[in-house]
C-alpha cells in the first residue's frame, strides 16, 4: 500500500509541474489574435478593457478566497496547538489544514496566470489610441456595418445563404445586398457602393 501512495504522490507532483507550464486562462496568442484583434480600434479597446476588468475582479475574488483559507489554516493550527481537542476533532483539523493548503496552492496558479493575462492586455491597451465615449459611439456604425458584412459573407460561404437576422440588421443600417457577377455587393440605400 505504501508503494502505491508513493507512486500516486509522484504522479501528483508531475501533474503540478505540468500545470505550472501551461496557461489555465487565455494564452498570449489567444489574447492578441482573438480578444485584441477587432475590426476597429474602438472595439479593440472595449474588448481589452472588458477583459482587464474581468481579470481584476477575478484577482480580487481569488485574494479574498486566499485570505479566508489562511484564516481557516491559522484557526485550525491554533486549535491544534492548544491541544484541547479530542482525537477525531484533531484529525478533522489536520484534514482541514491539508485541504486549505491544497486550495491555496491552486489559487496561486490561477493568480499567476491572471497576472500574466493582465500584463499582456495592459501592454495592448497602451498601444491603442486615446478614445473617449464620443469617439467610440461615432465608430460604432462602421463597426456594425463591417461586422454584419463579414457575417453575411461567412454565412454565404458556409450555408449558401445569408440568414434572415443578418439581412434585417443590414437593412436597419440602410444596407441592401445584390449579387453581381457571382459576387455579393453591399449597397447603401442611397445607392452608394460600400464594398
Amino acid at each position: 500500500m505504501e508503494n502505491k501512495v508513493t507512486i500516486i504522490n509522484e504522479i501528483l507532483k508531475q501533474i503540478e509541474e505540468y500545470k505550472a507550464k501551461v496557461p489555465f486562462g487565455n494564452s498570449d496568442f489567444q489574447i492578441q489574435s482573438f480578444i485584441a484583434n477587432d475590426t476597429t480600434p474602438e472595439r479593440c479597446l472595449r474588448n481589452v478593457t472588458l477583459q482587464l476588468n474581468q481579470k481584476i475582479i477575478a484577482l480580487h475574488e481569488s485574494k479574498f478566497r486566499r485570505d479566508r483559507y489562511k484564516i481557516d489554516i491559522d484557526e485550525a493550527s491554533n486549535s491544534l496547538e492548544k491541544g484541547l481537542n479530542g482525537e477525531y476533532e484533531k484529525r478533522r483539523l489536520q484534514v482541514l489544514i491539508e485541504e486549505k493548503l491544497f486550495y491555496l496552492q491552486n489559487e496561486n496558479k490561477l493568480i499567476s496566470d491572471c497576472i500574466r493575462e493582465c500584463n499582456v492586455l495592459y501592454g495592448i491597451l497602451k498601444t491603442l489610441p486615446d478614445i473617449d465615449r464620443e469617439k467610440f459611439e461615432k465608430a460604432e456604425q462602421m463597426y456594425w456595418i463591417q461586422r454584419l458584412q463579414k457575417d453575411a459573407i461567412n454565412e454565404i460561404k458556409v450555408r449558401g445563404i445569408i440568414e434572415k437576422g443578418t439581412l434585417e440588421a443590414l437593412n436597419k443600417l440602410g444596407i441592401d445586398i445584390k449579387r453581381e457577377d457571382n459576387q455579393v455587393k453591399f449597397i447603401s440605400k442611397q445607392n452608394l457602393k460600400i464594398t
